[in-house]
This record gives structure tokens, C-alpha cells and sequence, in this order.
């Protein structure tokens, strides 16, 4: 079940952040920025995978997982943390271009 639940947030995850990218980048630069994502999202595979092979060969496949979900909440503590400390977007206006400027007519 926890296997299921992993690979279903790693897909939602992916997505999400390619998403993200996509959007916040330049349209000159999406390119660019996907392609380093790409070498950075899969060379961060083989690494992880040394790792989890090196724990459970230490310890069990449980602890392996445990580790991947210490990491995941690692990650995402401190993404709401940097999400918390950036500035805050200034409200639209309310006026539009398009309406113009009467004074109160009493």
C-alpha cells in the first residue's frame, strides 16, 4: 500500500514540478530550463538508488522506505518554510482600465 501511495505522489510530484517550471520560465528559456531539469530529476536516480540499495543491504527495505519519506518531509518542510518567508504578491486593483474616474456627484 505504501509502495502505491510512493509512486503515485512521485508521479503527481513530477508533474507538478515540469508544470511549475514550465510556467515560471521565459518562453525563450523553457527549453533550456526543462532540459536541465531533466538531467538533474534523472541523474538524482542512480545516486538515490545506491543509497537505498546501501540501507537495505545495512538494514531492511522498511528502513529504506523510511528513509525516502524522512528525505520527502526534509524537502517539504523546507519548501513551506521558503513558501512562508517569500514576499507577498500586492492585491490586483479593483479599478479597471477601462472604467473611468467620476467624482461623487452630490
Amino acid at each position: 500500500a505504501a509502495m502505491v501511495l510512493l509512486g503515485a505522489s512521485g508521479s503527481a510530484f513530477s508533474i507538478g514540478a515540469q508544470t511549475r517550471l514550465q510556467i515560471a520560465a521565459d518562453d525563450e528559456m523553457t527549453s533550456r530550463v526543462m532540459a536541465l531539469y531533466s538531467v538533474t530529476f534523472t541523474g538524482a536516480k542512480p545516486i538515490g538508488g545506491l543509497i537505498a540499495g546501501l540501507v537495505i543491504e545495512l538494514s531492511s527495505s522498511r528502513a529504506a522506505l523510511g528513509l525516502g519519506a524522512v528525505a520527502m518531509a526534509t524537502a517539504t518542510a523546507a519548501y513551506a518554510l521558503e513558501l512562508r518567508n517569500r514576499p507577498k504578491p500586492k492585491p490586483a486593483s479593483t479599478q479597471r482600465d477601462d472604467q473611468a474616474i467620476l467624482p461623487d456627484a452630490m
